[in-house]
């Protein structure tokens, strides 16, 4: 069983991410800029420009949620700290366990949300195309490609993304030899993931 001082450890590990994750993701200027937006929709007149008021509710949504997840993560951090207090003070082994699955949903916030911070590029709202061959090899190459659909489906779906299958051609024995599928995200222009057993490129789409 792990012990009560190997999980201080890890969760001050966890502390010094959820402080440079602050950091990265602004969270002090994101909730200034959401009051700046919030008062800017009051103002008498907002509604007669479609385009601005769309572009503006867009990016409060885009900052509530990235604030939303911040302080998600924040709780998640004050809950594993207040129970390792709690067991330092009066120790009780049957909290152990639960101590150690406060701390790891912590950890798993983070990755999250490191994540998050990775996929703030150009295009990175946009939607994404992902084109899968096979290539040569035969069997064993439909069965890889294959596999690699199934795990980039699974992976979007895990981060509550949704999939859209535009096209899927069954292997001859087993696998498949090429399948599409698109994920959908916010209304910018999509970007296309062309994927092969070999290697994977990045292409804009207009």
């Amino acid at each position: 069983m792990i012990t009560t001082d190997e999980l201080k450890v890890q969760l001050a590990e966890y502390h010094t991410a959820v402080k440079d994750l602050e950091e990265a993701l602004a969270i002090d200027a994101s909730r200034k800029r959401v009051q700046e937006l919030e008062h800017t929709m009051s103002r008498p007149g907002f509604y007669d420009d479609a385009e601005l008021s769309k572009k503006v509710f867009d990016e409060v949504g885009d900052l509530k949620g990235k604030l939303n997840r911040f302080e998600k993560l924040q709780g998640l951090y004050d809950d594993a700290e207040t129970m390792l207090v709690m067991l330092d003070e009066e120790y009780d082994p049957e909290m152990v366990p639960e101590a150690e699955e406060a701390v790891n949903a912590v950890g798993k916030a983070v990755d999250e949300l490191q994540l998050m911070t990775m996929l703030n590029g150009e295009y990175d709202h946009s939607n994404a195309i992902l084109t899968f061959h096979a290539g040569t090899g035969g069997t064993e190459a439909q069965d890889w490609a294959e596999m690699l659909y199934r795990m980039y489906n699974k992976w979007a779906q895990a981060h509550g993304m949704t999939v859209e299958v535009l096209d899927y051609q069954d292997g001859d024995e087993a696998g498949m030899k090429s399948a599409s599928m698109m994920v959908p995200c916010f209304s910018q222009p999509p970007m296309a993931v062309f994927c092969s057993t070999a290697r994977c490129r990045w292409i804009t789409r207009s």
